[in-house]
């Protein structure tokens, strides 16, 4: 039976989308999640899983960074995700941040940031289920959190 958890485990979807906490808590030593990100971002790496983004979790994660850690460990990230062919970052249109307001108007009773609701458009748009997040927003927005 441990052998079945494990191999339950290590099932990972082929595309996920990676939410600003989680590219935080890889980068971030100090962030209460570090561990749990660290090691769930290498088996998503280890299983050549496709990571997808945006440049607003971009921005958002390399201001955070800046003031969590300092503008080197910033620049780095920038320049990683930049050049990873692992994580495809998708710009935020006109049309996706109106699909983001319609979101934002329907979850009228929830915080949830533009960033957060341009990530659900998308993750709508493309049919993915999964984030990488430590944000219960995805949830709310009825999508699966990752790691459990």
């Amino acid at each position: 039976m441990g052998t079945e958890k494990k191999r339950a485990r290590l099932r990972l979807p082929s595309l996920v989308f990676v939410d600003t906490g989680a590219w935080h808590a890889v980068s971030v030593p100090g962030d209460n999640h570090h561990q749990q990100a660290v090691l769930f971002y290498r088996a998503l790496l280890e299983k050549n899983t496709r990571l997808l983004t945006t440049n607003l979790v971009v921005a958002e994660t390399h201001a955070g960074l800046t003031r969590a850690r300092d503008k080197t460990a910033a620049l780095k990230f920038l320049t990683l995700i930049g050049t990873s062919s692992r994580v495809q970052i998708i710009n935020s249109t006109f049309d996706l941040e109106n699909q983001a307001q319609d979101l934002l108007r329907k979850y009228h009773d929830q915080r949830f940031s533009l960033c957060d609701a341009v990530s659900f458009a998308i993750m709508q748009d493309l049919g993915i289920k999964d984030a990488f997040t430590f944000d219960r927003h995805f949830e709310t927005a009825g999508f699966r959190r990752l790691p459990k």
